[in-house]
């Protein structure tokens, strides 16, 4: 169980790195082009990271060893870093209607 584990957090972990490197190429082209779809793309990347950082945070929290009178353990953890997890995913989604909007009835001249 703990090799497993471990192995988990180790592919997380890459994860982290491989969707950090994406979210900064990402940005920084979206910004050098102007393209709000690459910097939107950016920032639902960086949610993702969010997440994963949130699951690591979550299984790490999940496999303590617990009391008993502790019924569920600490799997309470999964279940609110989920709820985390869709609250960031609303308010990126809120942040990008309206920049949307904004660009759409004030457009900038190239």
């Amino acid at each position: 169980m703990q090799a497993n584990l471990r192995l988990i957090q180790r592919h997380l972990r890459v994860s982290i790195f491989i969707a950090i490197a994406i979210a900064l190429m990402e940005f920084v082209g979206g910004i050098l082009s102007n393209s709000l779809s690459l910097v939107s793309d950016a920032v639902h990347v960086f949610g993702d990271i969010v997440a994963i950082f949130l699951s690591l945070f979550a299984v790490s929290i999940a496999t303590r060893h617990h009391i008993g009178s502790m019924t569920y353990g600490y799997h309470r953890a999964e279940v609110l870093a989920s709820m985390a997890n869709g609250i960031l995913l609303c308010a990126i989604s809120a942040w990008i209607v309206v920049d949307a909007y904004q660009k759409l009835y004030n457009p900038k001249p190239h």
